[in-house]
């Protein structure tokens, strides 16, 4: 009986010290964003080429 409870005992308090550092790491995911384009050439975006115009 005693090391069903020593083991509760020791289950609980992991997860009690665990528990606040996974939920702050589900709340902060990467800003990670995927442009995909197709035949664009280097002069075709507006940041290098002033006359084009895609922004």
């Amino acid at each position: 009986m005693f090391y069903f409870r020593k083991i509760t005992i020791l289950l609980s308090l992991s997860l009690i010290i665990t528990l606040p550092d996974s939920l702050q790491a589900a709340q902060e995911k990467p800003n990670i964003v995927y442009i995909m384009v197709d035949d664009m050439g280097y002069g075709d975006a507006g940041c290098y080429n002033p006359k084009s115009k895609i922004p």
